[in-house]
C-alpha cells in the first residue's frame, strides 16, 4: 500500500509496528524469541515461568523446524529496503536510520545520500547529499511522522518553503548539489494515548508513548512491595527520557512520578463496599515494551489506569 499510494499513514503503520510488536518479539539476546507479544502479564502468570524461553517456540520439544523465528530474521535482513524509494520525480524517505543510500534515480543518474540519526531515541535527522549526477531538479520528499507536531526542516540552514505537515511528507524538488545538507526536527515528546470506547477493557486506562516507541512499566523496576495493578498515572504527569544504562543499544527509558494506592487483601472476597482510597506519589520508571522481559521474568503492563488532574 505504501508503495502504491505513497501515504505516510502506511508507513507510520509500519513504524509502530517494527519498533513495537514486531521488535518485541526478539529478546535483546538475539536467541529468545516471544511466541506471543502480551500487553499485560501479572506477577503471578505461568507466562514468567521462563522469561522469554517459556512464551517462545525455542526449547519446546518437537519444534525443531520453526518458521516464526526465521520470518523476523529474515525481516531484520530486508529493513534496509522499506527505507526508500525512487519514482520518476526523485526519492521517497519513508524510514529514519543511520545508513548510505547509494543508488541510481529513475533517469539513470547516480544518487549519494548520507543517513545520521539516533532515531527513534533522537528525533534529530541529518541527511547529505555526498554525490549526485543528475542536472536536473530532484524531488526529495522525508516523511513527517503523524506524532511530530511542531517538526522543523532546513535546507543548507534555510527553513523549506513548505511548512512540514505531520502524517504527511514533505517535498524539496531542486537542483542539488554534493554537499547540500538537509536538517530535521522530529520532537518527541512523551504523549499518553486513550483507546476507542468500544475497547471497553481499556477504559480510564492509557499507554505512553515517545515518538514511534511504546512504553512499558515492569516490575523489576518497582519496589518489591508495591504492586503493578495498583500504580495510577496522573493526566499531567511529566516523563524525563534517560538512558537505560542496565539494557543495551542505546535504550532511552522514561522517569516520572506516578501514584501508588496501597493494595488491601481480599482475603478471598469477590465483592465488597467502596472505601476511601489514598494515592501516594511513587516513582517510575519506564522501559520500551520491545525490550521488556530481557532482565529475567517480570510482570509488566503497558495500559495503566489514569488519574484526572484537576
Amino acid at each position: 500500500m505504501l508503495q502504491h499510494a505513497k501515504d505516510a499513514k502506511y508507513a507510520d503503520i509500519m513504524e509502530l509496528e517494527l519498533d513495537n510488536g514486531f521488535l518485541g518479539g526478539i529478546g535483546l539476546d538475539g536467541e529468545s524469541w516471544f511466541y506471543r507479544n502480551s500487553l499485560r502479564v501479572h506477577a503471578d502468570s505461568s507466562d514468567l515461568a521462563g522469561g522469554h524461553n517459556f512464551m517462545t517456540v525455542r526449547g519446546q520439544p518437537g519444534r525443531k523446524q520453526l518458521c516464526c523465528p526465521t520470518n523476523l530474521l529474515r525481516t531484520i535482513a530486508q529493513l534496509h529496503t522499506y527505507l526508500y524509494n525512487i519514482d520518476n520525480e526523485g526519492i521517497w524517505v519513508h524510514h529514519y536510520a543511520g545508513n548510505v543510500f547509494e543508488g541510481k534515480l529513475a533517469d539513470g543518474s547516480q544518487l549519494k545520500l548520507t543517513q545520521e540519526t539516533n532515531y527513534p531515541w533522537d528525533g534529530r535527522v541529518v541527511l547529505t547529499i555526498d554525490a549526485v549526477a543528475s542536472t536536473q531538479p530532484v524531488a526529495i520528499r522525508v516523511r513527517i511522522p503523524g506524532w511530530a507536531e511542531n517538526a522543523v526542516v532546513r535546507i543548507n540552514g534555510a527553513p523549506t518553503a513548505n511548512a512540514p505537515t505531520p502524517g504527511q511528507y514533505l517535498s524539496m524538488e531542486t537542483v542539488w548539489k554534493a554537499g547540500d545538507r538537509i536538517d530535521m526536527d522530529l520532537p518527541m515528546p512523551d504523549r499518553l494515548m486513550q483507546a476507542h470506547p468500544k475497547a471497553e477493557q481499556l477504559r480510564n486506562q492509557v499507554a505512553v508513548t515517545r515518538g514511534p516507541v511504546l512504553y512499558c512499566v515492569e516490575s523489576v523496576d518497582l519496589p518489591d512491595d508495591v504492586d503493578m495493578n495498583n500504580v495510577y498515572v496522573p493526566s499531567d504527569i511529566q516523563l524525563s527520557p534517560k538512558p537505560a544504562e542496565d539494557l543495551p543499544f542505546g535504550i532511552t527509558a522514561l522517569d516520572g512520578d506516578a501514584l501508588y494506592q496501597p493494595a488491601t487483601p481480599w482475603e478471598g472476597e469477590l465483592y465488597r463496599p467502596l472505601t476511601p482510597a489514598t494515592l501516594r506519589s511513587l516513582p517510575i520508571r519506564m522501559t520500551p515494551y520491545f525490550a521488556w522481559c530481557n532482565r529475567g521474568p517480570t510482570a509488566m503492563n503497558v495500559w495503566l489506569p489514569i488519574v484526572w488532574s484537576k
